[in-house]
């Protein structure tokens, strides 16, 4: 175990089981962080680590029941992770129901649960992130009654379902929850009873004999057990070997002292790394589905596939405490047992079986303990062995047979890998086939490239299979060593598999450059050189060196080609025989008549040769299959093997031709392929066993052309079960299929579907506009599946060299007519067809009445197509709305767009014009003067200018608007003076409206305030109160002279009165006044009952004495003493 780079926390560390258990983690590489209570103890445990030569400890002094989360934090600040929590913290007491005290029963909880779960819930988040573990170091109490130990007993018991509930809570986190239950181990717990040590040994001697092997157990003992558990790796599984691979039929498993595995899973292996499952096994279904996602399996049911992995419940449910036993299956009831197929063969093959163990039962004895493993199967032989024989070192090998090699007969022998290698069943024992090397190699190998292609030869001399020769000897070489190295050849009455078959080149190097041809020994011959062995002159040439004679070997009569007056071919001119005559294109020695005649459909006699880079076009998708005169239409299916299209003939049972219909995509214009190939890969099946059936012959191409005219190309009969069928694309070799032709049927007469030559005028017409193209799919007449594997259409060459095979033309078109052969009516132009009696129809292309405008039209209808250029109208005589112009005169020019002033939508202002001072006069100008006016400035004006916006162009801003609409992003913007005018560019305001100024009257005169959008009204200061008439823009305040106050400073301020005397003080009398503010407008302060005067500093008349209380009435006084006259 190797625990280097992790880190483990462990409560309880300064004593006992946690104190070992850190020892033993630092032992191994850990990173350790300790918890204890007792700093000195703690300080014990670190120096005993580190003089052991491992890192020292973080020690934690701390209490779990109250510094869980400081406990977590300190291990984290230190270490950056978590991977081990370690739950030893604990301590014991002796209680019975009669004596228990609930302070000590909490205490003790405390200490030995709830610490625990506090302390986990803090390391969750840590454990998440390393997939780590917990170890809760519990005991054998919490399972096992005994005596005295109520409160320990109760809290371990607590302790051991926390366990089994975080370990189902947190599997989904990958963290695994694991516990140990100890029983008597020598620890210093007797100080929890009040024990002394020596009390405590003579306890520890009398309870030796209550265990079998004679001892207590000692804290590495439990210890170590915590470390097993602690280890991702060692904990999880138990793995085993068997040395090479066999197919595993039974597993027995025994168990010993303790129950069998509650939850486990059953493991396969190849290369002893990756494991897949090969059996779940569980208590129950609901665990079934929790634990494995998986529905429980009756061991009766038949397995859906070979390959199905279930959860069996079957023997997790009969406890055995001890000497149990797992009999379990792995063939039984699988669809393939019987029949051994491939699928089945996989899956039981194994060569490293492994039970990952994931539950005990709920029992006393909760460890597992396996007595005896027993497990069954054979040597895998892939299907092509009955025996086995030892090799002397445990190692059993197959006995191969089927051509196959190798200890588990795994590969085909050397020399027969002719096929792909398959594994052998009972219904095919797929044999290997030997390659064809002709005796000169002793091993090949399989290239299923080779195999599509059709280029390996097997031994029966027919294209199939893929098998390439290795190290081919004697001077040979090639896929089936049928050819010579360089410079060395087979002669042709030499057969490929002669013992010597390949001899040196004979080749002048003077005349003949490179190897020699590898069959048959033709030299590669210099230019000018010719023959064999490159002994004489090629055609056109002359003279012991075979030098260019002057005239063109191309169009020079065959042996004239040296004369002094050369002899021109038949539609060949020049003094070199070196130019094609009118009419005729493409000269070339190949030609007899040295050039080929224009087509261009019939209306031009000058063409040129066009080239055309080389391309093909090929592919499956939308293929479908029908009959010769397309009837009946079917959908084939693709092999998901190959990738081929596949059609069982059943489906057609009255059809005997099948044809295979290409989509649209290969159909059209494909005067660029005339001159290349078109090529397809076909196979076919035929019913086995002794038939009268035999091959028959077909069409093995047609043409059908939108002009009606059906061609076809081929009679062949192909006596093998594949074909590569090549077809030239031009006249030679095609035929006319009449239209009676529905089907070709074997009894009738089989040449019934080939009707006259096609003609080159005929042929070109069809490839010019390809309606459909149909692949022969019949070859036999026990056909039941016709296979396509693919078709390719090609246009060009890839070598430049072989221009002279370039048959495409390209015609100078008449007026109307356009394409490389004139084929397409040119725009404007409308087929009209003629019916005639060579096999087609014969158009020609005519005017539209559209002035030039429309692509099309309908002669029957007298409607023209989609008006173009910008054109309306049922001729498109006239321009559309947006643009001007006279759509009369026929050129795609003719109707420009509307420029207001500019022709880009963004500043174009009108959405018409119209021609200026033109349309009375147009009849009598001509074209010219008339496009030559268009083309001025004042040729049209624009008739629906936006609002702000004049002009003939629309091109000026209208009064109250400003902008430049003759630029590029500008607009006519309305003027943003009150109403007032603006300069038409700038938009500075020329004329402020309402008492506002500046540039856009965007503020109020001097002297005046408000919202300038609105007008600004006159601030009106009191020219007394205020500094001057000048007031805050926003709320017209004036700013007032002190003492003054008020919006227009037209009043005094508090404390101050009378306006007409610049506002001086109040100085209210403080005895006479109210008040000490006075009135603001008259400068009156408010008098007290008898007091008068400005500043209430006068008694009034018949009232005296003015103090605080005011003045006196004089009159109440006399009537108070005259009152106290009468009392006398």
């Amino acid at each position: 175990m190797n625990f280097k780079g992790k880190v483990a926390l462990i409560t309880g560390g300064s004593s006992g089981i946690g104190a070992d258990a850190a020892y033993h983690f630092a032992k191994l590489g850990a990173n350790v962080s300790i918890v204890g209570r007792n700093e000195q103890r703690l300080n014990a445990v670190a120096e005993k680590i580190e003089a052991s030569g491992s890192e020292a400890p973080l020690s934690i002094v701390a209490d779990v029941t109250k510094d869980a989360e400081r406990i977590v934090d300190e291990t984290i600040k230190k270490f950056g992770r978590l991977d081990v929590l370690v739950n030893s913290a604990g301590y014991a007491s002796r209680d019975n129901v009669e004596n228990i005290n609930f302070v000590d029963f909490d205490r003790l909880f405390d200490t030995n649960v709830r610490s625990a779960i506090n302390i986990t819930k803090f390391c969750i988040p840590h454990l998440e992130k390393t997939k780590g573990n917990i170890v809760n170091v519990s005991s054998v109490t919490g399972i096992v009654s005994s005596f005295s130990r109520l409160s320990y007993s109760i809290s371990k018991a607590a302790l051991d379902q926390f366990t089994k509930c975080s370990a189902l809570d947190l599997a989904s986190k990958g963290i695994r929850v694991n516990s140990v239950n100890p029983a008597l181990i020598r620890t210093n717990i007797f100080e929890s009873f009040g024990a002394t040590k020596e009390q405590y040994d003579v306890y520890l001697n009398s309870a030796h004999s209550a265990y079998p092997i004679g001892r207590i157990g000692e804290v590495s003992d439990t210890s170590s057990a915590i470390v097993f558990l602690a280890d991702n790796e060692k904990a999880s599984f138990l793995t085993g070997t068997l040395l090479q691979s066999y197919q595993i039929t039974y597993i027995k498993i025994f168990s010993a002292i303790s129950p069998p595995p509650a939850s486990w899973i059953l493991e396969r292996s190849l290369d002893g790394e990756n494991f897949e499952p090969w059996q779940y096994f569980s208590t129950s279904d609901s665990e079934c589905l929790s634990r494995y996602n998986r529905s429980a399996r009756l061991s009766s049911t038949r397995f859906l596939s070979d390959k199905e992995v279930t959860c069996n419940t079957k023997f997790s449910t009969q406890l055995q405490i001890e000497n149990g036993k797992i009999n379990l299956s792995l063939v039984n009831h699988r669809p393939g047992a019987e029949t051994s197929s491939v699928e089945f063969l996989e899956f039981t093959l194994a060569r490293y079986i492994r039970l990952r163990l994931q539950g005990m039962h709920e029992t006393e004895r909760r460890f597992y303990s396996i007595r005896h493993l027993k497990i069954g199967g054979r040597v895998d032989c892939s299907g092509h062995a009955s025996d086995t024989t030892n090799s002397g070192d445990d190692i059993d090998e197959c006995v191969c047979l089927h051509n196959t090699c190798g200890a588990n007969c795994e590969k085909c022998c050397p020399l027969f890998n002719q096929r792909a290698y398959l594994q052998g069943t009972i219904t095919d024992i797929n044999r290997c086939e030997k390659c064809e090397c002709n005796g000169h190699a002793t091993e090949c190998y399989y290239n299923p490239e080779v195999d599509q292609r059709g280029l390996s030869v097997n031994t029966e001399g027919i294209a199939s299979g893929g098998g390439v020769c290795l190290n081919c000897s004697d001077l040979t070489a090639g896929i089936n060593c049928e050819k010579c190295i360089p410079h060395y050849y087979r002669p042709y009455d030499v057969p490929a598999d002669a013992e010597s078959p390949c001899i040196p080149c004979d080749c002048d190097p003077k005349r003949s450059e490179g190897p020699c041809s590898s069959i048959g020994g033709e030299c590669n011959c210099k230019s000018g050189f010719t023959g064999p062995k490159c002994l004489e002159c090629a055609v056109g040439h002359k003279g012991e060196d075979c030098v260019k004679c002057t005239c063109d070997e191309r169009g020079t009569m065959h042996g004239g080609q040296c004369e002094s007056h050369c002899q021109c071919k038949l539609h060949v001119e020049g003094s070199r025989c070196d130019k094609c005559l009118p009419g005729y294109f493409a000269l070339s020695s190949s030609n007899s008549e040295g050039c080929m005649k224009c087509y261009c459909s019939g209306v031009s006699q000058i063409c040129r040769s066009y080239t055309v880079k080389f391309s093909t076009y090929e592919t499956l998708d939308n293929w479908r299959v029908t009959d010769i005169s397309k009837q009946n239409f079917a959908l084939p299916s693709v092999d998901n093997d190959t990738g081929h299209l596949v059609f069982g003939m059943y489906e057609f049972p009255e059809t005997e031709a099948v044809y295979w219909l290409a989509p649209d995509s290969y159909c059209g214009n494909l005067l660029e392929s005339y001159g290349s190939h078109l090529s397809f890969r076909m196979a076919w099946i035929i019913v086995r066993g002794d038939t009268s059936g035999k091959p028959t012959s077909g069409p093995s191409v047609i043409l059908i052309g939108k002009n009606g005219m059906k061609i076809a190309h081929g009679d062949n009969v192909y006596k093998h079960s594949n074909a590569s069928i090549d077809v030239f694309l031009s006249e030679d070799g095609w035929y006319h299929v009449p239209r009676t032709v529905k089907d070709i049927v074997t009894r009738l007469r089989r040449t019934e579907y080939r009707g006259d030559p096609v003609t080159r005028v005929q042929f070109m017409s069809v490839l010019s506009d390809v309606e459909s193209i149909l692949i022969r799919g019949t070859f036999h007449t026990d056909q039941v599946e016709s296979v396509l594997i693919s078709v390719n259409v090609n246009s060009g060459f890839s070598d430049s060299d072989e221009s002279e095979f370039n048959l495409v033309e390209k015609c100078e078109c008449p007026i109307g007519y356009t394409g490389l052969s004139c084929e397409k009516c040119d725009f404007g132009y409308v087929r009209i067809y003629e019916n005639s009696t060579s096999h087609e129809k014969l158009g020609k292309c005519v005017p539209c009445s559209c002035n030039g405008h429309a692509e099309t039209c309908d002669l029957d209808l007298d409607k023209c197509g989609e008006c173009q250029h910008n054109t309306d109208g049922e001729r498109c005589e006239r321009c559309a709305v947006g643009y001007y112009g006279n759509a009369m005169l026929g050129t795609p020019y003719d109707c420009k767009r509307c420029s207001c002033p500019l022709s880009i939508d963004s500043n174009n202002f009108s959405p018409s014009c119209q021609l200026h001072e033109v349309s009375m006069d147009m009849n009598r100008m001509s074209n010219e003067l008339i496009q030559r006016h268009i083309n001025t400035s004042l040729d049209f004006v624009c008739n629906q200018c936006e609002d702000g916006y004049t002009g003939a162009k629309c091109e000026i801003c209208d009064d109250g608007f400003y902008g430049r609409p003759d630029v590029i992003g500008s607009k006519c913007m309305p003027c943003p003076c009150n109403g007032g005018p603006c300069d038409p560019n700038t938009g500075r305001c020329i004329a402020c409206l309402g008492n506002t100024e500046g540039w856009r009257c965007e503020r109020c005169k001097d002297g005046y305030w408000g919202d300038p959008h609105d007008g600004c009204e006159l601030c009106n200061c009191y020219e007394v109160g205020a500094i001057s008439n000048v007031c805050d823009v926003t709320n017209g305040q004036c700013v007032c002279k002190p003492r003054f106050g008020g919006h227009q400073c037209d009043e005094c301020e508090f404390g101050f009165g009378n306006i007409t005397l610049d506002c001086p003080p109040c100085e209210c009398n403080i005895n006479g006044s109210s008040d000490t503010f006075c009135d603001r407008e008259s400068g009156q302060c408010p008098c007290k009952m008898g007091i008068e005067g400005l500043k209430c500093d006068t008694c009034m008349d018949t009232y005296f004495g003015l103090s605080i209380d005011g003045c006196e009435d004089m009159r109440d006084k006399r009537q108070i003493q005259k009152d106290k006259l009468i009392e006398l």
